[in-house]
């Protein structure tokens, strides 16, 4: 029987050929040859050239030249709803009748030896998985990022037939299969124990993901969200190079979907980025259902990582000597970034209050990021959730009528729901709003007490002087308190105050220094080290 080494080793003549600038349609200098663990890419000029190795694993089959065939066209059919101007066309690779070679002869001649799906060339370094390791992603990316999968999840097709637990079932078992030797060999446990761990909260899960998949939250989906496969395009994030080879590995909830991406920027070392992210995209898919499902976010991270560690497996069996130990390494990095995922988390709901410009956001966002694992806590912001009740994006201004007392109750009444439903999932919530009322801090404390979980209340302080300078030079925020906001703010009868008072006018790293150790005299501490049961 051939293995993949012999059908890798026959693909090597083809490789080769391409790899000769003389062989291109157009002039080039030179050609550029990438390889990931399924594909051969050609870059040369302003054309890329793809073309999928001819292996067979668990999880695809590109074994035949007659399915490769296919799945090169089904990756321009799957592409074109997310760059189609990226993806061109298909070439081929035919032998002519002297045994020379040639790219894309007149059709019908020459016996065709390789399919190649034909792309639009553009910079590496457009790539996200480079671009932040050169430019560390800021929340206005971050923003982008939500916005693009939110994009992508509305337009993709619902399945409610699909069986969502069952797909995702299945490929922890091709995980557990692949990983296998790695968790029974010496220092291992902790991979087994973690691979267990994640098999019971997907069981859990059973009831919560049948129903979203009833609720039309299971989709055909791009199934691949990772930096490595969204390129910046004038400033944009696009995604492209969508799951094309098996159907029900695309055809997921949403939430697993853009899991991939919260996982790829928290094992880059951007949680606070994948909190952004994460909660941008839960603020504009505007479907309180998410929130409730917000426990599913790190287990499904969990899962993201340990599929790449067993694509790295996967890579170093067609690998020797050091770049086999350098994907042998990426693997067991990948499982560490799964067991951290899995952590426990202390489910509590914690509100920042405070006078516009005290940086309520700015220290809610970085015990978001801080004190739950996978995708951190789920972040609720009153000046973003008013933008999503009125229909706007986050940094557009909107008029005095969305500021009356009635939107703002409709504001506040839109927190107390989200928090509510993402503490039943269960899962820890941080809500940052002014609060300056008392029946809006008993509200947000009668939404702890109807979940049973630890209620902390924050309340920022800073001198008047500071707090005008900040709103005066604040840009490009949800926020649209000025300074006449501020004047009134200032002139509040706030009532009677039992929050955690903190002094807000120092540094942010000060401010979250001083809520860390009240949080920490409350009883909220970090995630535990280790794999939740």
């Amino acid at each position: 029987m051939r293995t993949n080494a012999d059908r890798l080793a026959q693909q090597g003549e083809v490789v080769r050929f391409l790899c000769d600038p003389a062989h291109w349609p157009a002039p080039v200098e030179r050609v550029e040859h990438l390889q990931t663990h399924v594909s051969h890419l050609f870059l040369g000029g302003d054309l890329a050239l793809k073309m999928k190795k001819a292996v067979r694993l668990p999880y695809l089959d590109f074994s035949t030249l007659e399915q490769r065939e296919r799945f090169c066209r089904r990756e321009l059919a799957v592409n074109a709803r997310f760059s189609p101007e990226i993806y061109l066309g298909l070439s081929r690779v035919a032998r002519m009748r002297d045994g020379a070679m040639a790219l894309d002869p007149p059709e019908a001649t020459g016996e065709t030896v390789e399919w190649l799906v034909r792309m639009w060339r553009f910079s590496q370094d457009a790539i996200l998985a480079r671009h932040v390791e050169k430019r560390p992603p800021d929340a206005a990316l971050a923003r982008a990022l939500a916005a693009m999968a939110c994009a992508a999840h509305r337009r993709a097709e619902t399945r409610p037939d699909a069986d969502s637990f069952a797909t995702l079932t299945h490929v922890w078992r091709q995980v557990r299969d692949a990983l296998t030797p790695q968790a029974a060999a010496p220092g291992g446990s902790v991979m087994a124990e973690a691979l267990d761990a994640l098999r019971k909260r997907l069981e859990a899960a059973r009831p919560v993901l049948g129903a979203r998949a009833r609720q039309g939250f299971v989709r055909r989906c791009h199934g691949d969200m990772h930096l490595g496969n969204i390129v910046l395009l004038d400033g944009e994030p696009r995604l492209f190079d969508a799951i094309e080879f098996d159907e029900a590995l695309a055809t997921i909830d949403v939430l697993y979907d853009i899991a991939f991406l919260l996982m790829d920027l928290a094992h880059r070392g951007f949680r606070d980025a994948a909190n952004r992210v994460f909660n941008g995209w839960l603020a504009r898919c505007d479907d309180v259902r998410n929130h409730a499902a917000a426990a599913l976010a790190a287990p499904m991270m969990a899962l993201r990582a340990f599929i790449r560690a067993m694509v790295a497996v996967d890579l170093a069996q067609q690998q020797a000597g050091g770049e086999r130990a350098a994907s042998m390494a990426q693997a067991a990095e990948y499982a560490r970034t799964a067991e951290d995922c899995l952590h426990p988390a202390k489910v509590a709901l914690i509100a920042v209050g405070g006078l516009s410009g005290t940086g309520k956001t700015t220290l809610a966002s970085r015990l978001a990021a801080t004190l739950a694992p996978g995708s951190g806590m789920v972040h609720l912001r009153s000046d973003v959730e008013r933008k999503m009740m009125e229909g706007v994006e986050e940094t557009d201004r909107l008029p005095p009528s969305a500021y009356t007392p009635e939107a703002s109750r409709r504001t506040y009444d839109r927190l107390y729901e989200r928090a509510a439903a993402a503490l039943s999932s269960p899962w820890p919530v941080v809500v940052d709003a002014v609060f300056a009322k008392e029946e809006e801090r008993a509200a947000i404390e009668r939404v702890s007490r109807e979940a049973g979980v630890p209620f902390i209340g924050l309340w920022l302080e800073a001198p008047a002087a500071v707090l005008r300078a900040r709103v005066s030079a604040r840009t490009g925020d949800a926020s649209d308190a000025d300074v006449a906001v501020l004047e009134k703010q200032l002139g509040y009868d706030l009532g009677a105050m039992h929050w955690r008072s903190i002094s807000a006018q120092n540094a942010p790293e000060e401010v979250l220094a001083r809520a860390l150790a009240v949080l920490e005299e409350a009883g909220f501490h970090a995630a535990e080290q280790g794999p939740a049961p």
